[in-house]
């Protein structure tokens, strides 16, 4: 299951919802702190961290966001782990 919170996490963002991102990804690490992958995620959370005190959170979907969603699970679904 823990995988699957990942996997959305780095589905919004590809899809530019960072809050979402940020929260599924916080989620996965709790979950799964020790998995080989953990390192990759906590530093994709700090610098999402670091680039919303720059600059406001996306929350919800854009017209852009919905066209690239089927485009943006196959990237995530087919990057290695």
């Amino acid at each position: 299951m823990h995988d699957e919170i990942r996997d959305r996490g780095l589905l919004y963002l590809k899809l530019e919802r960072f809050s979402e991102a940020i929260d599924d990804l916080e989620t996965y690490l709790r979950l799964a702190p020790d998995n080989a992958d953990a390192d990759e995620i906590r530093e994709q959370v700090v610098v999402l961290k670091e680039r919303s005190r720059a600059t406001p959170l996306r929350r919800g979907r854009s017209n852009s966001s919905r066209r690239n969603i089927s485009s943006a699970l196959v990237d995530v679904v087919s990057e290695p782990r």
